[in-house]
């Protein structure tokens, strides 16, 4: 043991040291890198998932309207009834993530909970009025009707918003735990009122 310490370092043994710690911290930083790019595509697909709900549920009530206002069609029933799952499956993809793809909410307690609120208020307010608008006869459709188009702007303005949240947090404007760095440079700016002429 003493040996080899007494043994004097040749330059080509510092240089390979050297050498073999820089590549040691370059697979760090790469490997970083990938997590993160990892992490802001995962939050990326969730943001075009979330903005896809919004789509599905203006599609939805196009499908509804044409179920009243049209004489009953069976091909219509089973693609509002199409609709439905669809939307039920976008909530449960988003809510499940998928690592292979990647898809999954930013790791924020304030994010999940909106997501929560998104998808617990269409399963127990929309959802219903859409299938009893689907299931009932013409005439006792539409107070359901009427309820769930009172209703379904403010649940695309929920949408829209948790919409905004994603993309937000994406692009370093929150924190996904407390010792994260804010980018104070990234907001929303610009913003109207409901109403105003655009």
């Amino acid at each position: 043991m003493k040996l080899l310490l007494m043994l004097p370092q040749r330059l080509s043994t510092k240089i390979v040291g050297v050498l073999i710690s820089f590549l040691l911290i370059a697979l760090c930083s790469i490997g970083a890198t990938l997590m993160l790019s990892w992490q802001l595509e995962g939050s990326s697909a969730a943001i075009n998932e979330t903005g896809g709900l919004r789509m599905q549920s203006y599609r939805l009530t196009s499908m509804l309207a044409r179920l009243v206002n049209e004489p009953e069609q069976a091909v219509l029933r089973e693609t509002v009834t199409q609709q439905l799952h669809a939307i039920d499956a976008t909530f449960a993809r988003v809510q499940r993530g998928d690592p292979q793809r990647p898809l999954y909410l930013p790791p924020t307690k304030t994010i999940h909970a909106s997501f929560d609120q998104v998808a617990q208020r269409w399963r127990t307010e929309f959802e219903p009025l859409a299938i009893g608008v689907l299931e009932k006869d013409a005439i006792a459709r539409l107070p359901d009707w009427k309820n769930y188009l009172e209703k379904i702007d403010g649940f695309v303005s929920e949408v829209d918003a948790l919409k905004c949240g994603h993309a937000i947090m994406a692009l370093g404007g929150g924190r996904a735990a407390v010792t994260d760095k804010i980018d104070h440079a990234v907001g929303l700016t610009d913003l109207i009122k409901i109403g105003a002429p655009v």
